[in-house]
C-alpha cells in the first residue's frame, strides 16, 4: 500500500484492527504495521503465532522476515524497551538525550524538551524539574538567556532519566490506584497497582489555574489523572488517595460552579472512590515538592550554600551558636558542611545580600505572584530561620 496517499495510514490501522479485533489485548497489539505477540509460555506463544500468520494468509497480508523477531523475552517497541520486570526506556533514546549539548536557541531547547517529555511518565515531578527549561519558551522572555540554573537543571534531568524507574506493565484484570497532591505551581500523580507504579505524571499550573482556590487545584489533580488514564482504568473501581480531606464530598456538594459541574460530568464516568490520607503520611513517589523548594532552582542551592557559608564566619549570632554547640550546650541549631540548621530543617541565612535575593524570589518570583507580605513571610518560613 503506497503510504504517500492521504488517509493512508489510518485506513491501514482501520484494516489491521478490523482482521485481528477478536485478538487485540488478549494475545495482540497492533500499532499501524507493527505487530506485538505476548504469551505466557513458549507453547501458548507458538500457538499464537500460528493464528496470527494464518490470518495474515487469509487476507493476503505479508511480514518481511528480517524484520521480524520471535520468542524473545525482550524487545523494543515504539520507543521503549519491554522486559519481564517491566517497561523501560529505550536505551538508545536515552543515550541520545545524556549526549546532547546545552541548547543554543530555543528551537534546540524544545527538540530537547519533546524527546525527554516523551519519557516524562517514567520519572517523577517532571514539570518541577523541568520548569526553568520551559519557562524558556514563553512568548513574554523576549531574551533567550542560558543561565547557570537552566544549566543544572539540563544536567540534573539528563541524570534523572538514566536512573529511571522500571514501570509495571498494567494488569486489566486488577483494580488501580491513584495518588495525586497539588501545590501553588503544579500537579502531580502516580499510577499505582499492587503498590507499583504503572506511570507518573505531572503538570504545570498556568496563571488562570495558579489563582484557583487549594480546593479546585487539587479536585483539578484528580480530574487530570481520569483525562490521561481513563483508557487504563475504563469501568473498574478505582481509589483515589489525597491528602485533602473536603474532596471526599465533592460528589455531594450543593453548590457548584460551571466549571466543577464540568468536574462531576468527568467524574461519573467512572467508578471512583476518594479517600483521605494525612499528609503526613501521604509518601506518593511522585508527590510534588512545596513552592519554597522550587525557588532553590532558581536562586540556585549550591550557590546560595556558598554565600551563606562565607557570610556566616562574619555573622555574630552564627558564631555564638557555633561555640557553644562545640562547648556542649544544649541547641535547637546543629552545625552541617559549615552550615548553621535550625530543628535540622530550616537554614540559617545571616543578614545580607542572600535575605534579599529570596525575599525578592518568594515575592517576585515567577511562581510567586506578589502574594503579600503574610503570603511571603509564609513562603520563607517554610525553609530558612
Amino acid at each position: 500500500m503506497p503510504f504517500g496517499l492521504t488517509n493512508t495510514s489510518a485506513t491501514f490501522c482501520t484494516l489491521m484492527n478490523d482482521i485481528f479485533r477478536e485478538w487485540l489485548n488478549d494475545f495482540v497489539v497492533i500499532y499501524i504495521d507493527d505487530i506485538l505477540i505476548y504469551s505466557g509460555s513458549l507453547e501458548e506463544h507458538l500457538e499464537h503465532l500460528r493464528k496470527m500468520f494464518q490470518r495474515l494468509r487469509e487476507n493476503k497480508l505479508y511480514a518481511k522476515f528480517k524484520k521480524c523477531e520471535f520468542k524473545v523475552t525482550e524487545l523494543d517497541f515504539l520507543g521503549h524497551r519491554i522486559t519481564q520486570e517491566g517497561l523501560k526506556m529505550d536505551d538508545h533514546k536515552v543515550k541520545v538525550i545524556l549526549d546532547w549539548e546545552p541548547p543554543k536557541s530555543v528551537l534546540a531547547l524544545k527538540s530537547f524538551l519533546e524527546l525527554a517529555s516523551y519519557y516524562r511518565k517514567f520519572i517523577k515531578n517532571f514539570a518541577k524539574m523541568a520548569a526553568p527549561l520551559t519557562n524558556l519558551l514563553k512568548k513574554s522572555t523576549r531574551i533567550y538567556e542560558w543561565d547557570g540554573a537552566c544549566d543544572e537543571v539540563f544536567k540534573t534531568l539528563k541524570g534523572i532519566l538514566v536512573k529511571a524507574l522500571v514501570l509495571k506493565l498494567p494488569d486489566f484484570n486488577k483494580d488501580f490506584e491513584i495518588h495525586s497532591d497539588a501545590s501553588d505551581f503544579a500537579i502531580g500523580k502516580v499510577l499505582t497497582q499492587e503498590g507499583k507504579p504503572v506511570a507518573f505524571e505531572s503538570k504545570k499550573l498556568s496563571e488562570t489555574e495558579r489563582r484557583w482556590s487549594t480546593h479546585e487545584k487539587e479536585m483539578w489533580a484528580v480530574i487530570h489523572c481520569f483525562k490521561t488514564w481513563g483508557h487504563y482504568i475504563g469501568s473498574k473501581d478505582v481509589v483515589v488517595w489525597t491528602d485533602n480531606v473536603t474532596l471526599r464530598y465533592f460528589a455531594t456538594q450543593p453548590k457548584l460552579s460551571s466549571k466543577q459541574v464540568r468536574w462531576q460530568d468527568i467524574l461519573a464516568l467512572f467508578n471512583v472512590n476518594i479517600r483521605h490520607k494525612p499528609r503526613k503520611e501521604n509518601v506518593v513517589p511522585d508527590a510534588l515538592s512545596r513552592k519554597h523548594q522550587l525557588k532553590m532552582v532558581y536562586v540556585g542551592e549550591i550557590e546560595l550554600q556558598k554565600e551563606v557559608r562565607l557570610t556566616s564566619h562574619h555573622d555574630k549570632f552564627a558564631k555564638e551558636v557555633k561555640q557553644n554547640i562545640q562547648n556542649g550546650a544544649k541547641s535547637h541549631f546543629q552545625v552541617r558542611n559549615g552550615l548553621l540548621w535550625y530543628k535540622q530543617n530550616w537554614l540559617y541565612v545571616p543578614k545580607g545580600r542572600m535575605r534579599d535575593v529570596l525575599l525578592k524570589e518568594c515575592h517576585d518570583g515567577l511562581f510567586a505572584g506578589h502574594g503579600g507580605a503574610k503570603r511571603t513571610t509564609t513562603f520563607l518560613k517554610k525553609s530558612y530561620y
